[in-house]
């Protein structure tokens, strides 16, 4: 059998040819830093590749999420802190007032009571980011304010009650609210 020069010579352009793919796909693959540029390279690698985006942005959702409820309950603990601490006054006020003598003046100590209570009360309103963090489910209204006569505090939404449940993974709700009713109420 006889090889001729254009059977060699179209032979080698041949191969020549697609060595100079392989080296492109490779240079390409090497500067995007990708095995998959294209649904085409590789259709099983392209549908793993979509389905950890997917995963990743469900993952991204879950964190924001998460790191909004550490916000607010970061937020709840100071404001239960400041009506612990308001507490802690009018314990101390009482003591006095029960030590007190003829010269004091217990209208003093009355005044200052008052002013603890509305003080605990602006921290059971305290608001974060548009909501009311002891307002329960119904977070919308002030949950905390005085009765029609001004002289008792009252729940004014409907029920400072509820849970607020936050999704932190696919099988996963968390609470992340303490409620007026779990605050103020015995249970």
């Amino acid at each position: 059998m006889r090889v001729t020069d254009t059977l060699l010579h179209s032979s080698f352009l041949f191969n020549m040819n697609r060595s100079k793919k392989a080296l492109h796909k490779t240079q390409v693959q090497l500067a995007t830093q990708s095995k998959v540029n294209k649904p085409s390279d590789s259709p099983l690698g392209s549908s793993r590749i979509m389905r950890l985006q997917n995963q990743l942005s469900r993952i991204g959702t879950y964190n924001d999420n998460i790191s909004n409820s550490l916000s607010l309950i970061d937020n709840s603990i100071s404001a239960m802190e400041g009506m612990q601490s308001e507490i802690q006054k009018v314990l101390v006020d009482l003591t006095n007032a029960n030590n007190a003598t003829v010269d004091d003046s217990l209208d003093t100590f009355a005044n200052k009571i008052d002013l603890a209570i509305t003080t605990i009360m602006d921290y059971a309103n305290t608001e974060f980011d548009g909501i009311y963090l002891f307002g329960g489910t119904d977070n919308s209204q002030k949950p905390f304010g005085y009765d029609a006569a001004g002289t008792a505090i009252e729940g004014k939404s409907s029920a400072p009650d509820g849970k607020q449940n936050v999704r932190i993974s696919d099988n996963i709700k968390q609470k992340v609210n303490v409620s007026g009713k779990e605050l103020f109420i015995d249970t």
